[in-house]
């Protein structure tokens, strides 16, 4: 799993690299479309802003997943259950009570 993990992060390592020539391209010269910059730079910083949480969410997760004896009978400490928590928040619609 940790393999796996650590794999997926440098993917994303790579998604990253493989953009910035585009994008240096884009701060240049505007890039094949300069009337459009303003929109793909709002999609370049999405993906950008993507692409960094996930190379750093498989990294920690990879970190964590060494610490583990196996992947079964693993205790869900206070982490892990605020990660839950988290998550179930940010499927609440804004303003809920949560």
């Amino acid at each position: 799993m940790t393999r796996a993990l650590r794999s997926a992060g440098v993917w994303a390592d790579g998604e990253l690299a493989r953009a910035r020539p585009q994008i240096e391209s884009c701060l240049d010269t505007g890039g094949p479309f300069p009337e459009r910059l303003h929109l793909i730079a709002l999609v370049v910083g999405f993906y950008g802003e993507l692409f960094d949480l996930m190379r750093r969410f498989f990294g920690d997760a990879a970190d964590l997943v060494e610490t583990w004896d196996a992947t079964t009978g693993v205790l869900t400490d206070a982490g892990l259950r605020d990660m839950l928590e988290r998550t179930l928040r940010l499927i609440e619609p804004a303003g809920s009570p949560g």
